[in-house]
């Protein structure tokens, strides 16, 4: 900030000192910055130069010169009009305005000529009594018949027939069947308090390629053990395959007659990867003609007897001199196989003479191709053997034996508990 001239200590009858005397120099040759205000007329013999003068802008009082005298004037003369300056660049351009608001609609034009009238529809005659199961009989007519009844009373369908035969047609359009292929199904279902769950299904099923004139086929009953649906039961062509409670299974097992030393009865032949038709029945025939095979001698190579005639399914005679271990195997002649059926009932009887050492007295029978022997058993579980208590002629053994038969290759005698000794 700029200093200002003090007359402060200049005074009448007062020491003038030099700061009183410099101040003026300093603010007149402008050693330091001071504010003179001059009252009166300030001439100036000389150029008078400004500087460090402020910038401004609008003012309309002007210093002039007039003559020798500065004197300040409102406003100054307009100067002449320049010329035009170059063009500028053209602006770019705005922003479109918003749309203007919608007319209103215009008058509605008149109404068009009516179509042509469409043809009549064609009717459908319906013909019904309560509980009949409607069909269509024509393309225009809806009918039922009494042969074809739904019961609501006990949720019941009928079908019947007076001259001809009432049926249920499942039908498979499939027509590249092959073997394990299921083409048909029919299921018996129940509700648990939460689900509905299949009690009883039937399911037929290909066992082989059909083509013309070849439809293999087998009948499958599944029944539910109280958890799942299980296998039971199994037919085709050739009868009954499996039983579940005789644990009779084609690819498994073969099963006959009688208990075993174990608490799980029937007793089994096993045999692993089997395949062909088992074919069984109830009960069989008993061909009541003997066979009188006289003394088998033991030292001699007679270990075994064989049913080789037809006709004679009743064989008799007695053994000597057992004085080796080993087995007797009762079998049957590969070349009268195909005389019996399943479920033939076979006889034998032996009286014993001496023996010195202990037998068991064993079964033949084929399965896969390879011949095999299993233990016969008395009703109590006992392997039945020929043993040293046997000789003399004290002792007779006698039983009953059941065939079967898979394929042509496989056949024999069921294990049998139906052997007792008599003495």
């Amino acid at each position: 900030m700029a200093k200002t001239l003090s007359k402060t200590g200049i005074t009448n009858a007062s020491t003038i000192l030099a700061k009183h005397v410099t101040q003026s120099v300093d603010a007149l040759t402008g050693d330091e910055d001071y504010d003179i205000v001059i009252s009166g007329s300030l001439e100036v013999d000389g150029p008078l130069t400004l500087s460090d003068t402020d910038s401004t802008s609008g003012i309309t009082t002007i210093l002039v010169l007039d003559g020798t005298t500065v004197k300040s004037q409102t406003g100054g003369a307009d100067g002449s009009s320049g010329s035009s300056g170059t063009s500028g660049s053209s602006g770019s351009s705005g922003t479109s305005g918003v749309s203007g608001s919608s007319g209103s609609s215009g008058t509605s034009g008149s109404s068009g000529s009516s179509g042509t009238s469409g043809s009549s529809g064609t009717s459908v005659g319906i013909s019904l009594t309560t509980g009949q199961v409607t069909f269509a009989d024509s393309a225009t007519t809806i009918t039922g018949n009494d042969n074809l009844f739904f019961d609501n009373s006990d949720k019941t369908l009928r079908v019947k027939s007076i001259d001809g035969q009432p049926g249920l047609i499942i039908r498979n359009e499939d027509t590249s069947i092959t073997s394990g292929n299921d083409f048909g199904m029919l299921s018996f279902e129940g509700f648990d308090d939460s689900n509905y769950i299949e009690g009883v299904k039937l399911i037929a099923e290909a066992t082989g390629s059909w083509n013309v004139g070849a439809t293999p086929s087998r009948l499958e009953i599944h029944v539910n053990d109280g958890n799942s649906l299980e296998l039971h039961t199994t037919f085709n062509a050739n009868g009954l395959l499996r039983v579940k409670s005789l644990r009779d299974n084609i690819d498994t097992n073969l099963i006959g007659g009688g208990t075993g030393p174990t608490s799980n009865p029937p007793r089994q032949i096993v045999g692993d990867g089997t395949s062909g038709d088992l074919k069984t029945m109830v009960g069989g025939r008993m061909l009541m003609e003997k066979d009188d095979f006289g003394t088998l001698d033991w030292a001699d190579g007679d270990t075994g007897y064989a049913y080789s005639t037809a006709t004679k399914t009743f064989a008799e005679g007695s053994i000597n001199d057992v004085n080796s271990t080993g087995d007797f195997v009762i079998s049957i002649s590969d070349t009268i196989t195909g005389s019996f059926y399943p479920g033939d009932i076979f006889l034998f009887g032996i009286q014993i003479f001496t023996v010195s050492s202990t037998v068991n007295v064993k079964y033949q029978y084929k399965l896969n191709g390879a011949v095999r022997t299993g233990n016969l058993y008395d009703p109590a579980g006992n392997i039945v053997q020929i043993d040293s208590g046997d000789s003399n002629a004290d002792h007779i053994i006698m039983g009953q034996l059941t065939y079967w038969k898979r394929g042509d290759v496989d056949w024999g005698f069921f294990p049998s508990s139906h052997f007792q000794k008599l003495e």
